[in-house]
């Protein structure tokens, strides 16, 4: 399925992409559960006016077993994404910077896509725009604390692997975080983590499904931001709440940061004192 336009602006300075986690039953993701409301529509624009907000939606849903179970389907979900998302930028819009918002285990596939991507000569440029990544309770799995990966299996009711078995089905998983913070350190790419502060009860068992732990990039890696929601919550925000409004206000921080244009339409940097990403920011309109 194409990458979804949720609210497009005639002079987007750049594109929000949200990238969905697990497939959980009844609980639709960027989707509040007491009102339904859809946070990327009804709160994102207030707080990020100049930007175009797309969703990456699955052809077939992310679930437990897609994402252990099968390899290829894995590779080929992290293609779809690249592909799709090349497609929703053509013309003038691949030149816009981009901000990643991936919860849960949909930010692994994000940083799998654009592993792939960056391997690929026609899609390298996807790589260069990617102004700032915000995950949202990704695991960052390595073979120390792979273990955890089995909360995952608790969370949907599936039956759980053998630590072996765990083992086998991850292969291609465990490669994705250590190959991802070199591209990261490669590319100056600014990554924000979240780990969520709130426990998901599962049959009278209260879990962290990612703690700061495991949420924690490898290498040398900005610190943890907490937000007070559960590992569901996290993404579903109810209104402008503090969890909200941390996230946003990453979100309009990249867009504070842009180049401005002067009267003839030449970027100009921002005052703003010297960051990675303000320095991220000036190579992504450069290029």
């Amino acid at each position: 399925m194409p990458v979804k336009i949720i609210k497009d602006v005639s002079e987007a300075s750049l594109d929000v992409v949200l990238v969905p986690g697990l497939k959980i039953a009844d609980k639709p993701e960027w989707t509040s559960a007491k009102s339904a409301l859809f946070w990327p529509e009804r709160l994102l624009p207030q707080k990020a006016p100049k930007a175009r907000i797309l969703a990456f939606e699955y052809d077939d849903d992310l679930t437990v077993d897609a994402f252990w179970n099968e390899r290829n389907g894995f590779h080929s979900t992290s293609d779809e994404l690249v592909d799709d998302l090349t497609e929703a930028r053509s013309g003038d819009k691949a030149k816009r910077p981009i901000v990643f918002v991936a919860h849960c285990l949909g930010g692994v596939v994000l940083q799998s896509a654009l592993l792939r991507a960056n391997k690929n000569e026609s899609n390298k440029k996807l790589v260069e725009k990617v102004a700032s990544i915000l995950l949202l309770g990704t695991p960052q799995y390595t073979p120390d604390n792979l273990q955890t990966a089995k909360k995952f299996f608790q969370l949907v009711g599936k039956e759980i692997p053998s630590d072996s078995n765990l083992k086998t089905l991850s292969a291609h998983i465990l490669k994705v975080s250590q190959e991802f913070a070199q591209l990261r350190e490669a590319n100056s790419i600014n990554v924000e983590t979240f780990y969520e502060n709130a426990p998901v009860e599962i049959h009278g068992k209260k879990l962290y499904i990612v703690d700061v732990s495991e949420a924690k990039l490898p290498g040398d890696s900005p610190d943890l931001k907490v937000l007070k929601g559960n590992h569901h919550e996290i993404a579903r925000f109810e209104d402008e709440n503090k969890d909200f409004r941390t996230v946003s206000r990453s979100i309009a921080r990249v867009i504070e940061n842009l180049p401005k244009q002067d009267a003839k339409g030449v970027a100009r940097t921002s005052l703003l004192p010297e960051t990675i990403l303000a320095s991220r920011l000036d190579r992504i309109t450069e290029s």
